[in-house]
């Protein structure tokens, strides 16, 4: 049955109020505040528009916005060497009806500009606007720095006025800020319906001026903030009588802080979480039986935009993604021992809200505003108001390949099992830097995601605190790098209370940072006032990893510090810049990993849930869940196929392959009806010239058939679905997928290996290349990691060829000489290349590429300092520095971190049986390193049936000691080296 993709308003509430009925919602109500929340200096997207009546003999006139940037107004923080006093910064758009054309005028965003300087001129078409016309209608659509600008409906075209780079891949310049009007002297024009409102529709007003009557010879600015975050409050009264039972129920369209008597209700953050709101909305359950007392009893409740309502995305245009409006949703269940209860729900009659409390502006891309002056007892309280979907949802999608968020026909409310994002440790600042007066740079001497936890003292009311942060400094004169953040402000204003001692926690806000630099206060911090808190869906690690290296071992553990921080109720590519976004690539790679790392089958069968909900209607899967869109094609899209494997391997859980057995189906449908080009025989993705990302970011991308990537995957994906079908017991499919895999492996083999010299050949695909030998690394891994070679003569010239690949030098596609055992495999390859190599009789090499520590290599940023996995292995370089990429450049990416994997299942030789998902039996085959480089490797996993133990040590006389422990109810097959294997039970062993 074809989904409903459109409901209208009254229809979509009906929907929404109905499926609350199977919830403990039943009579709860959507509450909180329709007023809106505007911080300008933090908003780079909106829309200006204001009809402009010229008076008789006048022609001219403008509207200004950008200005008193607190950025531009200060060189420390801005990178434009810019410092402005007040109203010398701004966007100009002047109409001039005599010339036919708009101009743009940039004043203060670089020392070139200044007041008259005309940036741009825009054409008004010939004859398209009569000459009687006096009143027009101007339109400027700003959006990280391009300015869509449009007269009386007439599309005019864009000026891009970022000074440093235009769209979501730069900051952004402008921000709202203030905005205005001027008309210069001898001119005089009126301004009516002069309207500020969001990009994204429904449009919501966020600020309106007066009608201003004949202005002239004047310039005016205004400051458009108004509005807070809302906050809830409550009082109900209980009976005095013991209880046996008393539950909270609550969740929110954004995220969602809550109180019960002056505690905080659960150790978790960020609930309820991302999900796609319009199909899965997950609520949280508490019990407070030991928060309540008889008689008077207070919920006080606070919201932040979160993902509902906030920035979204690296794209513009994707703020307020599902909703423009906040609102909160409880209820309490208070069962007595007598068996009466009592029930309590969010009711605009029994709640009340305000705007007006200390957090002025939440987000999780911008940051936080918070006033600690502002009382909340002192707060302007008013009836809360039922928060309807009604006009305040879009149907816009992230691209053709997205799903309306606006159909809320399957929509559910669902109690969450996953735990939410919580403190996993904190961090102390390890060292404090003045780089320049009164800038104060921490160290916390590790790149995680979390807040800042920040101790002041002494401060006067009123003083302003700002607080940012980077991964990275620039290395000529320690300030912060804030290209890579891009377009996503990533600071916190506290503004100080006046109490003796102050303590600053944005908890609804999140950063991926190192450094934070502090800045309007007098002196340094002393370092044990500053800490940071790290946040993460994670909260232990089952997996453990120490070698002879100490180079490895700090890998090891910049593998774990990026899944925390990617790790944040979805698993996200990056924490920091303005994207955070659930790209299925870089999960598909990392999930052998993450799964030994630690439990996350909770995690990720929530995520599989996204994913599942933001497929597409002809099957095909998602580059980004949720949300969907994007670009990535198979080698993203197959995550809905690889994560549910994974899970069910690692953790015997058959039920997350039936939850999502048919969505994978039908993307294999749909790879076979819409990614084969008839003509080429190749799966191409249906685009000739661009069918997908690769082998994204290898240094040798740029040479490889993506055909023979995407193929690959494809007959992984078949096996998988020919074991899922088995397992599921649907023999047909299973039927249907050996016959499909033997045609696709044989395909494969005939397609893109030369007969003789097994290397690399073309296809079609390349054109000019056909026929061509590929010889680079990445062209041969993932056909001997997936196993798609039969032939074992074959398999083992192939096997070869990678080996040779290794052991040479390489050129990278910027030109770049790499050394022998570099690494030249990109996002994809890299996760498969060290499996491929042991599986091959090839280990030496694959210790080979581990411990090497030039560029390109898993050690090399390790060299530089890094402490998580870097998106490229060259981020920064002490030869290079960041190689001309400051802005597409994140130092938290988990993608490059797969390696984990093998570290536990080859190295250690902790490794799955695959003939038995779970660690009931499991495989013992630990491969030290032939090159003794490495001359020790110890460390566990903590399975699901115990924790499995695994060493090896070099002895004195060049034999190997060998040390396992087996926990009790398993049993394992040892394989090791040059001996028959053994069957071993519970206990432990040396060998």
């Amino acid at each position: 049955m074809k989904r409903i993709l459109f409901l209208a308003g009254a229809l979509l509430c009906l929907v929404s109020c109905k499926s609350q009925e199977d919830t403990p919602f039943a009579d709860a109500k959507w509450i909180g505040s329709s007023e809106s929340v505007l911080y300008s200096d933090f908003l780079p997207q909106f829309t200006l528009s204001a009809d402009i009546v010229f008076d008789e003999g006048s022609s001219r006139a403008s509207v200004l916005f950008g200005a008193n940037d607190p950025r531009l107004m200060d060189r420390n923080l801005n990178i434009l060497d810019v410092e402005n006093a007040k109203d010398e910064s701004y966007v100009r758009i002047e109409l001039d009806r005599e010339a036919m054309c708009v101009n743009v005028y940039r004043t203060g965003y670089t020392p070139q500009d200044y007041e008259g300087k005309l940036f741009q001129s825009l054409a008004i078409p010939a004859d398209s606007i009569p000459e009687t016309v006096s009143e027009y209608r101007l339109v400027a659509d700003v959006a990280l720095s391009e300015i869509k600008l449009s007269v009386n409906g007439i599309a005019l075209g864009q000026s891009n006025v970022g000074p440093l780079g235009h769209g979501g891949d730069y900051i952004a310049y402008p921000q709202m800020a203030e905005v205005g009007y001027a008309v210069e002297e001898g001119q005089s024009a009126s301004f009516r319906n002069y309207q500020i409102r969001e990009r994204r529709q429904p449009n919501a007003l966020l600020f309106a001026l007066d009608e201003v009557k004949h202005a002239s010879g004047v310039k005016k600015l205004f400051d458009p903030d108004h509005g807070g975050m809302p906050m809830l409050r409550a009082s109900f009264s209980l009976k005095d009588k013991a209880i046996r039972s008393a539950t909270l129920y609550a969740t929110a369209r954004g995220i969602y802080r809550i109180h019960l008597n002056g505690s905080k209700l659960g150790k978790g953050e960020y609930a309820p979480g991302l999900s796609q709101y319009n199909k899965h909305h997950y609520y949280q359950s508490y019990d407070v039986a030991e928060l309540l007392k008889s008689g008077d009893n207070q919920f006080f409740a606070e919201l932040g935009e979160g993902w509902w309502s906030g920035d979204l995305t690296f794209g513009a245009g994707n703020r307020n993604y599902f909703g423009d409006q906040l609102a909160l949703l409880a209820c309490l269940d208070v069962e007595y021992e007598d068996g009466s209860r009592f029930r309590f729900v969010t009711d605009p009659e029994t709640w009340e809200v305000s705007n007006d409390g200390p957090v002025v502006y939440a987000s999780m891309f911008q940051g936080e505003v918070y006033d600690a002056g502002k009382s909340i007892q002192d707060a302007s309280w008013r009836r809360a108001e039922e928060m309807s979907l009604e006009g305040h949802i879009s149907s816009e999608t992230f691209g053709s390949t997205a799903p309306r968020v606006d159909d809320y026909s399957d929509f559910q409310l669902v109690l969450q099992e996953d735990p939410d994002p919580a403190v996993f440790t904190v961090l102390q600042a390890r060292s404090v830097s003045e780089v320049r007066p009164g800038v104060f740079v921490y160290d916390m001497g590790q790149n995680f995601a979390g807040i800042p936890s920040v101790s002041l003292k002494g401060l006067e009311k009123g003083r302003q605190v700002r607080f940012r942060y980077a991964e990275v400094l620039y290395p000529e004169n320690g300030m912060l790098m804030l290209e890579n953040i891009r377009g996503a402000m990533a600071q916190d204003i506290y503004i100080a209370s006046g109490a003796e001692t102050e303590l600053f926690e944005p908890y609804f806000t999140q950063h991926g940072y190192r450094y934070m630099e502090i800045s309007g206060l007098d002196e340094a911090l002393p370092l044990e006032a500053v800490k940071g808190l790290v946040i993460s869906s994670v909260q232990n690690f089952t997996a453990h990893y120490e070698c002879s290296n100490p180079l490895v071992n700090r890998l090891w553990q910049n593998i774990q510090w990026s899944m925390l921080a990617n790790f944040i109720s979805i698993p996200t590519d990056c924490p920091q810049r303005n994207e955070r976004m659930g790209w299925s690539g870089d999960l598909s790679v990392f999930a052998r990993t993450a799964t030994y790392l630690s439990d996350v089958n909770a995690f990720l069968r929530r995520h599989t849930q996204a994913i599942r909900d933001v497929q597409m209607p002809d099957g095909r899967m998602p580059d980004v869940a949720p949300i969907g869109g994007a670009f990535g094609g198979l080698l993203w899209g197959s995550a809905g196929i690889t994560v549910p494997y994974e899970c069910y391997r690692q953790y015997a859980d058959t039920s997350i392959l039936e939850m999502n057995y048919e969505a994978m189906h039908r993307y294999m449908d749909y790879i076979e009806e819409k990614y084969y080009d008839a003509q080429l025989g190749l799966l191409t993705q249906g685009n000739l010239f661009f069918g997908g990302l690769g082998d994204w970011l290898g240094p040798q991308n740029g040479r490889i058939d993506n055909t023979a990537l995407w193929e690959a995957y494809y007959i992984f994906d078949l096996q998988i679905m020919k074991e899922a079908a088995s397992v599921l017991g649907k023999t047909d499919d299973e039927n249907l997928y050996d016959e499909l895999l033997s045609e696709r492996k044989e395909h494969w083999v005939r397609t893109y290996l030369d007969p003789l010299s097994a290397k690399f050949v073309a296809s079609e695909y390349m054109r000019d290349k056909a026929g061509q030998l590929i010889d680079v690394q990445s062209s041969y891994v993932l056909p001997l990691a997936f196993g798609l070679i039969d032939d074992a003569e074959l398999r083992a010239k192939v096997a070869a060829n990678l080996a040779d690949c290794v052991r040479s030098s390489s050129v990278s596609d910027n030109g770049i000489n790499c050394p022998p055992y570099s690494l030249m495999t990109g996002f994809i390859t890299t996760a498969w290349i060290s499996k491929a190599l042991s599986d091959n009789g090839y280990s030496d090499l694959a210790y080979r590429l581990l411990q090497q520590t030039s560029y390109p290599s898993w050690l090399y940023p390790v060299t530089q300092g890094a402490t998580t996995i870097w998106e490229r292995l060259d981020s920064y370089t002490i030869e290079r520095g960041f190689g001309g990429n400051n802005s597409m450049n994140s130092f938290n990416h988990y993608s490059f971190g797969a390696v984990g994997q093998w570290l536990i299942a080859y190295s250690l030789g902790i490794d799955r049986d695959e003939n038995a998902p779970g660690f009931k039996h499991f495989v013992l085959h630990p491969v030290p390193d032939p090159n003794r480089q490495m001359t020790y490797a110890r460390g566990w996993y903590d399975s699901r049936e115990g924790r499995i133990e695994s060493s090896w040590e070099y002895q004195s006389d060049g034999s190997v000691k060998y040390s396992f422990v087996i926990p009790e109810g398993c049993t394992a097959t040892l394989k090791l080296p040059g001996r028959p294997d053994e069957e071993l039970s519970a206990g432990k062993y040396v060998r």
